[in-house]
């Protein structure tokens, strides 16, 4: 994931972070919904209780190390075929 100061890049690509927070912000996220994804279907395939997967899912968090990239220019082009 990267983040953009350019002004003109959420216009561009309206998903580009434009903080390090923000970007920083999608990958923790992203990586919780997954790692919790998996847990649950391991759960599931298991035998648990949906309670007890509850009870064990509520109890995660996710901390990640991540420094993002920072483009100082943003270009999309238009490659229609």
């Amino acid at each position: 994931m990267v983040f953009t100061g350019a002004h003109s890049a959420p216009t561009q690509f309206p998903g580009i972070s434009t903080t390090s927070n923000a970007a920083k912000s999608f990958v923790s996220r992203l990586v919780m919904q997954t790692v919790t994804d998996v847990l649950e279907q391991q759960g599931r395939s298991a035998g648990l209780p949906d309670v007890i997967i509850s009870n064990i899912l509520n109890q995660l968090t996710v901390q990640i190390e991540y420094d993002p990239f920072e483009c100082k220019t943003v270009s999309v082009t238009n490659q229609e075929q």
